[in-house]
């Protein structure tokens, strides 16, 4: 993450280097991008880059920690009584959330498009559903099991991976049609929330 000398930076200039990296990665993948290219968007002298991060990867992690608080903002902002929903009203609103940002700042989504099948493992973390990632939604689950919202039988592990595994690849598949993604989305979570069998009469 920036370095103390980074965080010492006039408001403007910080959002000059975040905006010259968001482009970078928005138009290259983490491999092939330069950080000659965003040092000189940016307007800044080689030299003082290393001042404000150790390397690339340092970058990276800052614009992608960064719009991520922007999304959670977002959730909190979109979802009142967000700590109090169910897993799949917080899960839905993040998504909804993330378009949403995504729509006002397009290179948001081109940055996940362009690097979401990176290798390098800085990259992958942000991308990949981490055993981290999977502990925290598995409590909100096992909250709404003691709430009474799902079955007791019903395996948790199994849902979060059978949502991430949608959520993505319906991503992958439509890209940057917001209003097909989240039609696509909302229909999954029903059949979800709903199952399938026939009621009996």
């Amino acid at each position: 993450m920036p370095k103390d000398t980074f965080h010492r930076l006039k408001d403007e200039k910080k959002q000059r280097i975040f905006q010259a990296a968001v482009q970078e990665f928005s138009l290259h993948s983490f491999t092939e991008a330069s950080l000659n290219r965003i040092v000189k968007t940016a307007d800044i002298p080689w030299g003082s880059f290393y001042q404000y991060f150790s390397d690339k990867d340092d970058l990276f992690s800052y614009v992608i920690e960064r719009i991520m608080a922007e999304i959670e903002s977002l959730e909190q902002k979109n979802l009142p009584g967000y700590d109090d929903c169910s897993a799949l009203a917080q899960f839905a609103n993040r998504l909804a959330s993330t378009v949403e940002l995504n729509n006002a700042v397009p290179e948001y989504v081109q940055i996940a498009m362009t690097n979401a099948k990176e290798a390098a493992p800085s990259v992958k973390r942000y991308f990949a559903l981490s055993d981290e990632h999977k502990q925290a939604v598995a409590s909100l689950f096992e909250r709404d099991k003691q709430r009474g919202l799902i079955r007791e039988d019903v395996d948790v592990a199994a849902v979060i991976e059978m949502v991430y595994i949608l959520s993505t690849e319906v991503f992958y598949a439509i890209g940057s049609d917001s209003d097909a993604y989240l039609n696509k989305i909302e229909s999954f979570l029903g059949i979800i929330n709903n199952g399938i069998p026939r009621e009996e009469t």
